[in-house]
């Protein structure tokens, strides 16, 4: 058995330069990937999906090959119509400095971290709450 290395990430989500953002995620995964596979290793990323950084490192992450487990901080919020809430729970969390909601940036989200499948692999937690 190989034995898996952590690596943990939380990044900001207000981006000035979202490419160079990237490259030095891109760099740094790359670096501490190859180290622990050549001791003999595996590595595997455990972050949140909020837009910004994390989905960046997430990207980054499935093309390097690094297993990626995601950690929702808190529940996603549906409303009586089954519409996802876009002011609370952890979709409240993709607003902009103005406080618009960031529908492109919450879809990328969703793809990369599809909450059913959370639910589904978990199935004594519940990550949708109707309100």
């Amino acid at each position: 058995m190989k034995p898996a290395w952590i690596i943990g990430f939380s990044g900001h989500r207000q981006l000035a330069r979202p490419e160079l953002t990237r490259a030095g995620i891109h760099e740094a995964l790359s670096r501490m990937a190859g180290k622990i596979r050549a001791a003999g290793g595996t590595a595997h990323l455990f972050v949140s999906a909020a837009y910004g950084a994390d989905l960046l490192c997430i990207d980054v992450a499935t093309e390097l090959e690094i297993p990626v487990h995601i950690i929702l901080p808190k529940p996603v919020i549906e409303t009586a119509s089954g519409r996802v809430s876009p002011t609370e729970g952890f979709a409240g969390d993709f607003v902009d400095a103005q406080g618009n909601f960031l529908e492109g940036e919450w879809n990328k989200a969703l793809q990369l971290a599809p909450v059913s499948s959370c639910r589904r692999q978990m199935p004594e937690f519940s990550f949708r709450k109707k309100v």
